[in-house]
């Protein structure tokens, strides 16, 4: 057993967390927030200004320094979109049938989607940048 060994706390510089804020040593505050996403692509031209012009008002309205890290998780939603499909078939309502005639394009999209974003990580493993 180590006798002389420097006691984790002091590498830290947390003096304490309170309120779900965490305190700093040199007094200064550190928060974590979770943010859901939106679609953007799915929202029309005006509305898309409106979200970026909504953020970028927020960011200008900030007098501290905000690190910004996204999170991006891989979704397989072909068995849902299996389940879906089966469902339609017990559909009898005509009505409810028209609402289903996307799941084709949904499923053309999750494929498309899946290649484009092979693309970009093989793009960013082998570090070819592009503006």
């Amino acid at each position: 057993m180590v006798k002389n060994a420097t006691p984790a706390q002091q590498f830290v510089p947390i003096k304490e967390i309170r309120d779900g804020v965490i305190i700093l040593k040199d007094g200064g505050l550190r928060a974590i927030l979770l943010a859901s996403s939106i679609n953007l692509s799915l929202k029309s031209a005006d509305e898309q200004r409106a979200v970026i012009m909504q953020f970028q008002s927020f960011l200008n309205s900030l007098d501290f320094s905000v690190e910004i890290c996204v999170q991006s998780r891989r979704l397989d939603i072909r068995p849902y979109l299996a389940l879906l499909e089966n469902r339609l078939r017990e559909i009898e309502e005509p009505l409810l049938k028209v609402q289903t005639k996307a799941l084709p394009g949904i499923r053309f999209l999750t494929t498309t989607l899946r290649f484009l974003l092979e693309i970009l990580q093989l793009l960013h493993q082998t570090q070819i940048l592009f503006m």
